[in-house]
């Protein structure tokens, strides 16, 4: 009799525990077959507060949401890289994206970050790595497809360098928010409305949620720039402006282009022209590779149905 009243016991606790996990735990989408819960946003919202503290200022609504939307573009491209080739979590450009990562994040070593990650309910570091696996692979996909698309005038590069009077030019430190415009959606309502949400919480935040380029996640962040290597378009719009304000909106090809100057230094230096050259060259690939990027993630998302719970 006690050993059935154990057995009943357990099967009890079993149901109940069983009934409490599938109150907490619910399906919120579906990509295909590939399924994401809300325990799947906590995490990824976790992790984005990660790379962007100011995320915390933002409220819980819009947090999960700019996380389920992560946590879909990361399935569609993990889905199409698997397509043609396996994500190898140990390839050394991963190891070294992730030593960038937490160096730029402000922590001490990878043991620091892993510790930070457990204290937020984060990812694992595998996790992590597979997450920049997925990124950077993706980025190896769309060069493959492109590369013979890509077109760099060096004569042009050259003719600009040659015309370089002064030693002496700007650094700039940007923030950047790239945006399209969806059917009937009006250019002039969308600036407005991420206008107004720059102001109401903060640009970095803005671009986690509006911009449509890969450094939305790390708040729209670019690294320093010399205006050298600023194309002529952005270079006319930010070469005025102060540490703090933004740009005009930006027509780059089909999309818009808003920036914030975050900081800006005057450098001296005698540069050399080969260098020079090669980084103006490197950056200009850089930017026509992500408009290949939006534009292929856009052409492949239409064959996934994404059902929002």
């Amino acid at each position: 009799m006690k050993k059935l009243l154990s057995f009943i016991y357990c099967l009890l606790l079993i149901n109940i525990c069983t009934m409490s996990l599938n109150a907490k735990i619910f399906i919120e989408s579906k990509i295909n077959d590939k399924i994401i819960t809300n325990y799947d946003i906590e995490i990824e919202a976790a992790y984005l507060t990660i790379l962007n503290s100011n995320l915390k200022q933002i409220s819980k609504k819009k947090l999960m949401n700019l996380a389920k939307q992560s946590l879909i573009r990361e399935v569609i491209k993990e889905n199409e890289i698997l397509k043609f080739s396996s994500i190898d979590t140990d390839a050394q450009q991963i190891t070294n994206h992730l030593s960038n990562l937490i160096s730029k994040l402000d922590y001490k070593d990878e043991l620091g970050f892993e510790i930070a990650l457990k204290d937020a309910n984060s990812y694992s570091l595998y996790e992590v790595k597979k997450k920049i696996g997925i990124e950077l692979f993706w980025n190896d996909l769309i060069y493959h497809k492109y590369k013979n698309q890509i077109k760099i005038d060096k004569k042009k590069f050259l003719k600009k360098i040659e015309n370089m009077e002064q030693l002496e030019q700007n650094s700039y430190k940007f923030s950047e928010i790239l945006f399209d415009l969806k059917k009937d959606e009006d250019l002039s309502k969308k600036k407005d409305q991420i206008i107004k949400s720059i102001n109401e919480i903060g640009f970095n935040n803005t671009a986690n949620i509006f911009s449509i380029s890969d450094t939305a996640n790390m708040g729209g962040k670019l690294d320093w720039i010399n205006e050298s290597s600023l194309s002529k378009i952005i270079l006319e719009n930010t070469k005025n402006l102060k540490e703090g304000q933004l740009s005009k909106v930006i027509n780059i090809g089909n999309n818009f282009l808003i920036l914030k100057v975050d900081e800006v230094k005057k450098i001296k230096q005698k540069f050399d022209k080969d260098k020079l050259l090669k980084r103006m060259t490197s950056n200009e690939i850089n930017n026509q590779l992500n408009k290949f990027s939006i534009i292929y993630f856009n052409k492949v998302q239409i064959n996934y149905i994404i059902n929002d719970n």
